[in-house]
């Protein structure tokens, strides 16, 4: 009777834990949370949970899991203690720098601890999450950013899912150039703000720019790089670049040209031509002003005309840059101000008031209204109390930039070619402009012989670079019957 009831005792024990532990019936290997192979980081908190069971599973066998991702991602391994479906923890920062992504999981286990790894099948999952993703260019109208809509810079918004406090984040932008921001450190709900400068934007007008944003998971661990978001970056300009021999037919137009400009409006404004030398080197930008020009105030140009007489350029330099008539100076190009000009070289280096106030060595050469000076024999009876070196020059007075005084610069040429050579060409400064202005009136670039064609070239090259506008490179004879010639084989960058 009592081995009897010890039998049906154990019987009934046996039971219980079959139970308690039943074993599947088929191998198990799914992420709990997934719905199939989607994973949705909305629908739940916290971590994630795998379940693994394989055929065969024994006591003592060893087994752990793997995901395959952004980065590698190895489970502590476990150790069975008796045969049954095993739960691995999945930190839910190793999903979420898989956001947008199909990761793969995989386990291995060697039979009792040792011999060869036995490895899964894999095991695709998505991870997804029904949280809108923001990433946009604020200013940007369709893809496309317009140089002349925005100020000093364009605002890039970034949320993405899951971002949570301590995330670190940061916008790259690639272009022209690649421009990373500053990294900013998640503090709250919201999207993030990134500051992008106008110039990053500018040196790519006429191209397509690619920003991305990436984070860190906590400010640690793999790198998440975000889908490309793709923005065109254009301006007015762009549209309506001439060609070269358009601009060359204009520039011989108005070289010929010396009738007066209509109105009130001075002879710069219509007719001729404004020229300066400048220098090339990768260290600048040869069509922003100098930091001598930055410091006074004002930028020099000499301004050509077939009755002006003009045989050389200043220092006989052989390249530099053309800019537009006076009248094309509005929006969307940079309004440029005429400050002053002088009948021949001026000297403006070591003058006061922007390059048009008194040489500092003569007193009373400053503005020649302030002088009453308002006629071309007053001009010419101060001018030439010098000889015609350089204190004749150093103590000119500047004529204003209205219609009067600038004629009266222009008539005040009487005799160019009985000046010293060094300083015969004219001078007029404009009011110094911002750095790297895209919408400079810039017509053309230009040399004078063939040492210059190359930093001519190199200048284009650059300028186009940096503002996606096409200016032709000329030649310039000053004594040939057309001052002005385009050819093809002189360019550097595609013509419009």
């Amino acid at each position: 009777m009592r081995a009897s009831a010890f039998v049906v005792l154990a019987l009934m024990l046996l039971s219980v834990v079959a139970v308690a532990n039943p074993l599947p019936g088929q191998p198990v290997f799914a992420l709990q949370q997934a719905a199939g192979s989607e994973l949705d980081l909305q629908q739940f908190t916290g971590d994630a949970t795998l379940k693994v069971f394989y055929t065969g599973m024994g006591t003592r066998d060893t087994v752990g899991v793997r995901l395959a991702g952004v980065a590698t991602r190895d489970t502590v391994i476990q150790t069975v203690a008796t045969p049954g479906v095993l739960s691995f923890n999945v930190p839910r920062a190793w999903l979420r720098e898989n956001l947008g992504r199909t990761v793969t999981f995989t386990y291995s286990h060697k039979v009792k601890g040792a011999g060869a790894l036995l490895t899964s099948t894999a095991l695709p999952v998505r991870i997804g999450s029904t949280q809108p993703e923001q990433f946009a260019v604020v200013e940007a109208v369709d893809g496309t950013l317009e140089a002349e809509s925005f100020g000093d810079s364009v605002t890039v918004k970034v949320l993405f899912a899951d971002m949570a406090a301590g995330d670190t984040v940061g916008v790259r932008l690639a272009g022209a150039s690649t421009r990373d921001t500053s990294i900013q450190t998640v503090t709250g709900a919201g999207p993030l703000t990134f500051i992008v400068p106008r110039a990053w934007v500018l040196e790519n007008i006429g191209r397509s720019i690619t920003l991305t944003y990436s984070y860190k998971i906590g400010g640690a661990g793999a790198l998440v790089v975000s889908r490309p978001l793709n923005v065109s970056v254009t301006s007015a300009l762009t549209r309506v670049q001439m060609a070269g021999p358009q601009v060359v037919q204009g520039l011989n137009a108005r070289f010929q040209d010396t009738a007066p400009c209509p109105g009130d409006q001075a002879d710069y404004q219509c007719n001729g031509v404004f020229i300066r030398v400048v220098d090339y080197s990768p260290a600048f930008r040869a069509w922003n002003p100098s930091p001598g020009a930055q410091k006074l105030g004002g930028v020099s140009f000499s301004y050509i005309r077939r009755d002006l007489k003009t045989v050389k350029l200043q220092e006989n330099r052989s390249h530099g840059l053309i800019l537009t008539e006076g009248k094309r100076w509005t929006a969307p190009l940079l309004p440029l101000e005429v400050l002053c000009a002088y009948p021949y070289d001026g000297g403006t280096a070591t003058r006061t008031g922007n390059g048009c106030g008194e040489n500092k060595g003569y007193a009373g050469s400053g503005h020649c209204a302030l002088r009453d000076i308002t006629s071309v024999a007053q001009w010419r009876s101060s001018f030439t109390q010098y000889p015609p070196v350089e204190a004749r020059y150093d103590h000119q007075c500047s004529f204003g930039p209205d219609k009067a005084g600038f004629g009266l610069s222009l008539q005040a040429r009487e005799n160019p070619e009985q000046e010293n050579v060094r300083w015969q060409q004219n001078e007029v400064v404009i009011k110094t402009w911002t750095q790297n202005a895209y919408n400079l009136p810039l017509e053309a670039f230009f040399y004078t012989s063939a040492p210059g064609l190359e930093p001519a070239r190199n200048i284009q090259r650059d300028f186009y670079r940096s503002t996606g506008r096409f200016a032709p490179v000329v030649r310039v004879t000053l004594s040939g019957p057309e001052v002005f010639a385009y050819r093809a084989s002189d360019q550097a960058v595609p013509a419009p």
